[in-house]
């Protein structure tokens, strides 16, 4: 499996692009919703960056405050995966990532662990337009 997290500030359009309301996606149809976490159910993007925005106002000098997730994992080991599957795979993702520090050369912290688990978050199963490779996108 291969993971991908980065800090960004263009939250709405990374919102936009993993719910499949961009304009830019060509192939909506092929995005499904796993799951919300702390939010209210069933809203759309503009709504979930809303509701993320909230939470951000506390802290007014970060300017990365969105962290974009992507996973793919090996397509033999998700072909007759559930969305409860596809859900639980997120779950063990972010408690592992949770559980991590990043260390330079000499051992100094450079980036605590986070709290994705206990974060607003959104999570998106995409599939590629080609192969229809699934993987997961999150808005967190």
């Amino acid at each position: 499996m291969i993971a991908k997290a980065k800090a960004i500030a263009h939250g709405i359009r990374a919102m936009l692009y993993v719910s499949g309301e961009s304009r830019n996606k060509k192939h909506p149809e092929k995005i499904t919703r796993i799951c919300d976490n702390f939010m209210p159910q069933g809203m759309d993007a503009s709504g979930m960056w809303t509701e993320m925005k909230f939470s951000a106002m506390n802290r007014p000098s970060i300017k990365n405050n969105v962290i974009r997730v992507e996973i793919s994992p090996a397509t033999e080991h998700t072909k007759d995966f559930t969305i409860d599957d596809w859900k639980q795979l997120w779950k063990d993702f972010a408690a592992a990532f949770d559980s991590q520090d990043t260390c330079d050369r000499d051992g100094k912290i450079v980036s605590a662990k986070t709290n994705i688990s206990g974060s607003k978050s959104t999570v998106w199963l995409h599939k590629e337009s080609e192969g229809g490779i699934p993987h997961l996108h999150a808005i967190v």
